[in-house]
């Protein structure tokens, strides 16, 4: 008999990849495809750095394919113990605002019975003031106590 050894050499075809665009494909990431051969891509987001949009969001945009997330700011406060302001900034983007205490209507008594407060729930600044009273509250609070001890 006769031995018969057959061998081929597979060659890939090579495709010289022109790929599309970058195409949005999930919050992660984006794909391109290849115009020849239909490779396909994905990469993850190249987001850019927040931007503020000046109504209390900001937005960060894929630089590869225009997707973009928008959120509220996170906003710190601080005290800028004047009495009356605070400041606002966002921890992700640059914005900060001045903006008035939230005090509220009601003083709360202290346990020494001399003064009264009200703190700001966003910065946990403290208004204290001294009660004050009028003449006549004084004279009624007068003429309470000469009854009473009589």
């Amino acid at each position: 008999g006769y031995h018969v050894t057959v061998s081929a050499t597979y060659k890939a075809e090579t495709c010289a990849h022109t790929y599309s665009h970058w195409t949005y494909m999930d919050p992660g990431g984006h794909y391109q495809t290849c115009t020849s051969c239909g490779d396909f891509n994905y990469d993850d987001h190249t987001f850019t750095d927040w931007t503020d949009n000046n109504d209390g969001t900001h937005t960060m945009t894929c630089s590869a394919c225009g997707a973009s997330e928008t959120e509220a700011h996170t906003l710190t406060y601080t005290d800028n113990e004047d009495g009356a302001t605070h400041t606002a900034k966002c921890s992700a983007c640059t914005y900060t605002s001045e903006e008035n205490h939230t005090w509220g209507d009601s003083y709360s008594p202290d346990e020494s019975g001399t003064t009264h407060s009200r703190t700001c729930p966003d910065c946990g600044a403290a208004d204290t003031q001294s009660h004050t009273w009028s003449q006549q509250e004084l004279d009624g609070a007068a003429a309470a106590l000469a009854r009473a001890w009589g």
